[in-house]
């Protein structure tokens, strides 16, 4: 399709057919709306190489979102949008971010997945590759590709929302985020402090 361009929210967007209509189908929570006109200037539904290098539907660069066009749903752009939000707030908000109590929650839970990984059998890693909060490539191949899918929803289960969420401290954020905006009272079960966090970063962000 020939790319097209419009607005969404007061930012340009420019796309194939597909893929905007989809985006104006979509309603931003109000309590994101501030932070999202501040801090990006414009989204682009196009393929590059850096989405096919580290495998992720979008990322955000010079204040602009550069979303894969197969992500063409309006639920899944809007997880998108949501998803990478929270990391450019990350970058923003630092201090609000790396909280440290959540920081120790989501080493605790690290070190269980390991003790549960070693439990089913998976003991190459020793529990201090578990310990580095941020990513690691390494650690991420482990979690998708080392140890079968199934068994490792079974040892994520009560831990991490997601397999994907475990791969870090900025996306076990930004995946609890992303589902605080589709499902508020699953992340104050999975995590009462991200959730009174979540609500204490939306209201800076808003001030």
């Amino acid at each position: 399709m020939e790319s097209m361009k419009k607005d969404f929210y007061g930012r340009p967007v420019s796309g194939p057919e597909e893929n905007l209509e989809a985006l104006q189908s979509i309603k931003l929570p109000k309590n994101i709306l501030k932070p999202y006109q501040k801090e990006l200037n414009g989204i682009l539904f196009k393929a590059f190489d850096f989405h096919r290098v580290n495998n992720v539907d979008a990322f955000v660069s010079m204040k602009y979102m550069y979303i894969h066009p197969r992500v063409n749903t309006p639920h899944l752009i809007k997880q998108v949008i949501v998803h990478e939000l929270c990391h450019v707030l990350y970058d923003a908000m630092p201090e609000m971010f790396n909280d440290g109590e959540i920081i120790n929650e989501f080493s605790e839970r690290r070190i269980e997945l390991h003790r549960r990984l070693v439990k089913m059998g998976h003991n190459k890693h020793p529990v201090q590759f578990f310990m580095y909060v941020k990513y690691r490539a390494d650690f991420d191949t482990m979690l998708h590709v080392e140890i079968p899918e199934n068994e490792m929803r079974v040892a994520i289960k009560g831990l991490f929302p997601s397999i994907y969420s475990a791969v870090s401290f900025e996306e076990y954020w930004a995946v609890l985020f992303e589902e605080f905006f589709e499902n508020s009272d699953f992340v104050k079960r999975i995590s009462p402090r991200v959730y009174n966090k979540i609500f204490e970063i939306l209201e800076e962000c808003n001030e």
